[in-house]
Parts: C-alpha cells; sequence; structure tokens
C-alpha cells in the first residue's frame, strides 16, 4: 500500500514541477490563423500549431518569444509574448491616395445638363421690298449677319441656323440668323480633372404641322458648330451684344443635318479646342453656330422661302454634356 501511495504522490510532484515552466522558441512559420510553428528551446524540430494567448499580438518568423507549458505539459504550449523582437526587412507598400479602392488614376463618366434658365436664342431679321431685291439683297443679309445686336427670344426651344423668307402683298424679303448661346455648371468636376473626352447632346424634336417642337427644317444641310467666346462672351445672363458674330471663333466640334434624328438626342463630339473650353469646376459658356452663317453665306435662292434650320428642345430634353474624366 505503502509503494502505491509514494508512486501518486512522485507522479503528483513530476507534475507540479512543470506546471508554471516557462521556457523560450523561435517562430519558424505564421500559420496565418492566429496559431504559430515553433521551435521550443532549441529543440530539433518545430512544434506545430502553438496558439497565441494574446490573439491579436503578431509574431515574425525568426522572433523569439516566450512559451509557457500549460498546466505542466510539455505538449501543451502556448505563446504569451515577446521575448526580444529580430530585425525583418521593410516591405514596400503601394499607398491609394486617389481615396478609392484600387489605387492609381481613376476614370469618371459625368452627365450635366444645361441651365436651361440662362440658354438664350439670338435673332435678327430685316425685311426690304422686293423692288429694292435687285441692289440690297447682298447688303441686307450681310447686315443682318453682322449686326451688333439681336432680338432675345426666351423660348423654351433653342434655333441654329439661318433662312429666307419671302412675303406676298406686298412683296417682301427677309432674312433671319438665328445663334444660340449654351451655359453649363462644371462645379461637380474636379477642379484638377483631366478631361478626356466629351459629347454635346442635343435634343431635335418633331414638327407635328400646328405645334409643339419644330424638328429638321433644313432644306439646305450644314454644320452645327460649337464656338467659343470665353470668358467674356455670352454675358450672365445673356444680352443683345451677345448676339455680334466677332465675338465666337474657332470649332470645338460639329454635326451636319443630314444625319440629324429627330425626337432623339443628337451628339456633336467635342475636339481638343472644344474640350480645352470646358472649365473644370467652373462655367462653361458655348455658342451654337451654322457653318453657313459663318462663312456669311446667303440662303439659296427660293421661289418663297429657304429654311436652313433646327429647333433644340431647351425644357424637357435639355442640351446635355457627358464628359470622361481621370484624377
Amino acid at each position: 500500500m505503502s509503494n502505491f501511495i509514494d508512486d501518486i504522490i512522485k507522479n503528483t510532484n513530476e507534475q507540479i514541477k512543470y506546471k508554471n515552466t516557462v521556457t523560450t522558441g523561435e517562430i519558424t512559420k505564421d500559420n496565418e490563423d492566429g496559431t504559430y510553428d515553433v521551435k521550443i528551446n532549441n529543440a530539433s524540430k518545430a512544434t506545430p500549431d502553438v496558439e497565441n494567448m494574446d490573439y491579436d499580438a503578431i509574431f515574425s518568423a525568426g522572433e523569439i518569444v516566450i512559451i509557457q507549458l500549460r498546466n505542466g505539459c510539455k505538449e501543451d504550449p502556448i505563446i504569451i509574448g515577446h521575448s526580444k523582437k529580430i530585425k525583418q526587412d521593410p516591405k514596400a507598400v503601394e499607398v491609394d491616395y486617389s481615396g478609392e479602392t484600387g489605387g492609381g488614376v481613376e476614370t469618371v463618366e459625368k452627365t450635366i445638363y444645361s441651365d436651361n434658365t440662362k440658354n438664350g436664342l439670338l435673332d435678327f431679321n430685316e425685311l426690304i421690298l422686293e423692288s429694292e431685291k435687285s441692289e440690297s439683297e447682298n447688303y441686307t443679309y450681310h447686315h443682318n449677319q453682322a449686326e451688333a445686336n439681336g432680338s432675345f427670344i426666351g423660348w423654351i426651344a433653342l434655333t441654329v441656323g439661318q433662312a429666307q423668307n419671302r412675303q406676298a402683298l406686298p412683296t417682301k424679303i427677309e432674312f433671319d440668323i438665328y445663334r444660340s448661346l449654351l451655359f453649363f455648371d462644371l462645379s461637380a468636376i474636379p477642379s484638377n480633372a483631366k478631361i478626356t473626352s466629351a459629347q454635346l447632346g442635343i435634343w431635335v424634336g418633331v414638327d407635328f404641322g400646328g405645334g409643339g417642337f419644330f424638328g429638321d427644317e433644313s432644306q439646305q444641310d450644314f454644320n452645327i458648330v460649337i464656338q467659343d467666346g470665353q470668358p467674356n462672351y455670352p454675358h450672365n445672363p445673356v444680352v443683345i451684344g451677345d448676339y455680334y458674330y466677332s465675338h465666337y471663333k474657332n470649332n470645338g466640334g460639329q454635326l451636319n443635318t443630314s444625319g440629324i434624328a429627330e425626337n432623339a438626342y443628337n451628339i456633336i463630339p467635342l475636339n481638343s479646342n472644344g474640350m480645352a473650353w470646358l472649365p473644370c469646376g467652373g462655367i462653361a459658356k458655348l455658342c451654337l453656330r451654322s457653318d453657313r452663317d459663318i462663312s456669311s453665306t446667303i440662303p439659296g435662292v427660293p421661289t418663297w422661302t429657304i429654311e436652313e434650320w433646327i429647333m433644340v428642345d431647351n425644357a424637357d430634353n435639355r442640351p446635355k454634356l457627358t464628359i470622361t474624366y481621370t484624377i
């Protein structure tokens, strides 16, 4: 009986000896699940899947850590902290400064509708007697085309082009030149953005024969040309002096009326000139003119009338700019 009791006491003492044993070990592998492979006390091989008492602590391969043998059991170690740090080679880290996941250059497409409370149509026309035609038709057209002040028309539709009309009893001749002005608030686009493409969309309606928006009324096709008068022209708000042709220059993009689709948006791609006229973070002001107006070409000889114009919706389907930019 005494030998049996002595054996129990001896085994108990052996376990107690290891109960609070603390030693060191070297991390050989991070298993990335909160456990590590560790060579404990210079053992010939690593003990796998050693748990970490502080789950949030992070250890690196080659680092020396403190090991506790739980309940005195050599087969149940746990990492309880750092012993000493081993110098690690720094790793290059790419930092995303764009504010978007993925880093690098961000490409954005944004559609901005024109401010139809500011958009304007300027027109000029003058009637002369047919009996005076042979002497003054050319003069009258060029006078109208180059007039300093137009007539502001606050329609819910904008017109681009020109026309010649003859009226009976008494017979008279009339020239109309239509120029439309568009305003776009680009404050939603960062001032440091780089525009890579831009398109102007204009909605051409349908002639319902007695009401609604007119569409493409061109008997003579022409190019709808985007021109620039910034920073001074047009004024904000538009004034009648914004009609003057010399305020607007260059070609920022064009569309021929032969391809006009009615009751739909028609797209005019802006070229490099046109894109340069779009001030990111500011207000863009564009002028739409006929290339035949720009070249001072009199509308063709009609029997009674000749139309070279289109009408653009400025209400339900406002002109719009679709801009792609990088930042």
